[in-house]
């Protein structure tokens, strides 16, 4: 497995990855396939972004997932693609498949706790917002 590092040639690495059996492309949605936005029902993605992502997966020769901390349900309509594309969001909670199966887990009873707790805490010091 090549892992891109600052010594690796870049010809050198965009050519064995041409050759490759398998690829993946994992892209992050805020400030990576978007610009981030206060306002984060605007966060659009980049011009002609969606042409490009498309194309890729539209060719079939590489695996296209895109991550997210943000609900599935709010990054579909956001991305906006003809193709349907691997989603994960909800920082792993959701799990869409290109299928259009969407897969859901909770978190542990004992993390809904601890984080219950840490947020009692914010609150109790005034450190919210």
């Amino acid at each position: 497995m090549e892992i891109l590092d600052p010594h690796l040639k870049l010809d050198s690495f965009f050519s064995k990855l041409s050759d490759a059996a398998k690829r993946v492309l994992m892209l992050d949605y805020d400030g990576t396939l978007a610009p981030f936005q206060v306002e984060r029902a605007q966060a659009f993605p980049y011009p002609g972004l969606r042409e490009i992502l498309n194309r890729i997966i539209e060719r079939r020769r590489t695996r296209v997932i895109v991550i997210s901390g943000r609900r599935i349900r709010e990054l579909v309509p956001l991305l906006g693609l003809e193709l349907p594309l691997e989603i994960w969001g909800c920082h792993g909670l959701e799990h869409l498949l290109t299928d259009g199966t969407l897969r859901s887990s909770e978190l542990p009873v004992r993390t809904q706790q601890g984080l219950a707790e840490v947020n009692a805490w914010v609150d109790a010091n005034d450190l919210g917002q």
